[in-house]
């Protein structure tokens, strides 16, 4: 059975909200309340950010998005050593913003990475660091698997076109005849492995190490690069021209 609509005086505002003439009628001081909750929200958010050490450069706070324009979010002062700025016409500084990145993505020189990024590997085992179903044995040594190489981590401030971070691995097996590289971003700043909670697999790319005569003293060169909107992944074998490369759209946000 459907369950009956609570009447005006069954209500918690039955006392402050009236209906008048067709119309709802709210007290200021009731409607600040409502506002109160996620104001409170976003100053929890910033002291977070503002205690981390990538952000002890940042001194200016832009407010934009139509919350921006309630009158009570432009008297609320909880950073007095930042300088806040509200843009004119602050509902619509976002969707101005990207439409200038897309015609001119040189005007952001900088940004802060949005995730941490990285690729999965293979280290020795130690029972006393890895669990134990991340064990396996590869050419006889015992392997932990599934760990994730921390290339850059969220927050690190990137210089868009030019920063590119570099790691040197070798290949899993001697006689392996193709490196697989999983890319891999995650929520977390410092996760132990791929499967860990926040952590998301972005793609693979391959290269050939055809000549295995080397056995694991092969070095697979692989470079991040941070462009405007995407990262660029690549995989090099040293002292060949086996390369292979991938591009990830990964830098926009996401929910």
């Amino acid at each position: 059975m459907a369950k009956k609509a609570l009447s005006e005086k069954q209500t918690n505002f039955s006392t402050t909200v009236v209906v008048k003439r067709g119309k709802l009628k709210i007290p200021t001081n009731q409607m600040i309340e409502f506002f109160e909750g996620p104001m409170n929200a976003i100053v929890e958010q910033l002291e977070r950010l503002f205690k981390k050490k990538s952000f002890d450069r940042v001194n200016t706070v832009l407010i934009v998005r139509g919350f921006s324009e309630a009158d009570h979010m432009k008297k609320k002062s909880s950073f007095p050593e930042k300088v806040a700025i509200r843009p004119i016409e602050a509902n619509l500084a976002v969707l101005k913003g990207a439409v200038m990145f897309g015609h001119s993505p040189q005007a952001i020189c900088e940004r802060a990475s949005p995730r941490t990024y990285g690729i999965c590997t293979n280290v020795p085992y130690d029972e006393s660091k890895h669990h134990r179903i991340h064990h396996c044995v590869c050419d006889g040594n015992e392997m932990a698997t599934d760990i994730f190489k921390v290339m850059v981590k969220i927050g690190q401030p990137l210089i868009m076109g030019k920063t590119k971070v570099e790691h040197v691995y070798h290949p899993t097996h001697a006689s392996d005849t193709v490196a697989t590289v999983e890319v891999y971003e995650s929520t977390a700043e410092s996760p132990v492995y791929t499967s860990d909670p926040g952590c998301r697999r972005l793609g693979e790319l391959r290269v050939k190490i055809p000549d295995n005569s080397r056995g694991k003293s092969r070095r697979i060169a692989v470079a991040l690069h941070f462009g405007f909107t995407e990262l660029k992944v690549t995989a090099t074998e040293e002292g060949t021209n086996h390369t292979a490369e991938a591009k990830f759209d990964c830098l926009s946000t996401r929910p």
